[in-house]
């Protein structure tokens, strides 16, 4: 007898994926729609700094399965394979659940965050998503097959919403793309903001920037193990709001890599007037740790600080 899940996330597959031949179409209308990282990050490196200078809120925001799962609970119900979806992934980066109704509110918040930000990168150019979403489903791996295929379905509707003619888009890997211009984005602030689980970074931070380090904000890391939900990133998640609430303003530079939760804590200072880049899974670059599939084209000895 068939999984049950299997069966939803196969049904899913077909009912929502959209190819990258219609993805592609759709973002020639778009004012800037650039999926290749190394051709966008020179324009979107200009743009924050244009905005550091004016002191004009901004937010980047990169998309990947994780962020479809949470996607997915937001516009499904509640069923076993979209908790579980989302719980995979969640787990991973808090190291404990939570309960759905917590959860179904928390993606709400991550939704939110996504269609807000101003630049907003997606799975394109570097794989064959419909290929690796058949690869999951093969070997029974839902949640990241129902993680693709829901972030896809955002990131199509995004780029034919009318509402949306401001907003950029390239690749959800453009984070590591900005690595070669990271010290030109530093340098370009008064103030910087970091808030990451990669707590090795912060001297390397404060060697850099002296006195404009504002803040550096340590949270669990990626793969940390709570004692409970009391020692984890989720509980923590309301002091890193209020942090962002009580000392980000306009003009600061905020550099962000806490996974899904880092979405909302880049609305939450963009909200609050600043510049706000999640930087994801770059901070691990740079404390030399190499902790993702597309971290193995990367020269560890030449990123790291």
């Amino acid at each position: 007898m068939r999984d049950v899940n299997m069966i939803f996330a196969e049904a899913t597959y077909q009912r929502l994926f959209v190819d990258d031949a219609t993805v592609l179409a759709a973002g020639t209308k778009r004012a800037f729609f650039e999926p290749t990282g190394a051709n966008a990050a020179p324009a979107i490196v200009a743009r924050i700094k244009r905005a550091l200078e004016r002191q004009e809120p901004l937010s980047l925001v990169r998309v990947g399965n994780g962020e479809g799962n949470a996607i997915s609970l937001v516009e499904e119900p509640a069923s076993d394979a979209i908790f579980r979806g989302f719980d995979f992934e969640f787990e991973s980066q808090n190291g404990i659940s939570i309960e759905v109704e917590a959860a179904v509110a928390f993606s709400k918040q991550v939704v939110e965050a996504i269609k807000s930000a101003d630049i907003q990168g997606y799975r394109i150019q570097r794989f064959d998503e419909k290929a690796l979403v058949r690869q999951c489903l093969a070997r029974h791996a839902f949640s990241p097959a129902l993680g693709i295929t829901y972030a896809r379905a955002l990131f199509y509707r995004q780029l034919i919403d009318e509402n949306t003619t401001s907003t950029w888009f390239t690749n959800a890997w453009i984070h590591l793309n900005l690595i070669d211009h990271f010290d030109a984005l530093i340098d370009s602030a008064r103030r910087v903001v970091v808030i990451t689980g990669r707590q090795e970074l912060e001297a390397k931070f404060r060697d850099r920037l002296g006195s404009r380090l504002h803040r550096f904000a340590r949270v669990p890391v990626q793969g940390y193990v709570p004692q409970s939900l009391a020692d984890s990133h989720f509980q923590q998640f309301e002091q890193i709001r209020a942090l962002i609430e009580r000392e980000v303003d306009s003009g600061m530079l905020v550099l962000i890599g806490a996974g899904l939760f880092g979405k909302i804590y880049c609305q939450d200072a963009r909200d609050a007037g600043a510049v706000a880049i999640d930087m994801g899974s770059a901070f691990d670059l740079f404390a030399g740790v190499a902790t993702r599939p597309i971290h193995r084209q990367i020269d560890l000895a030449v990123v790291r600080w």
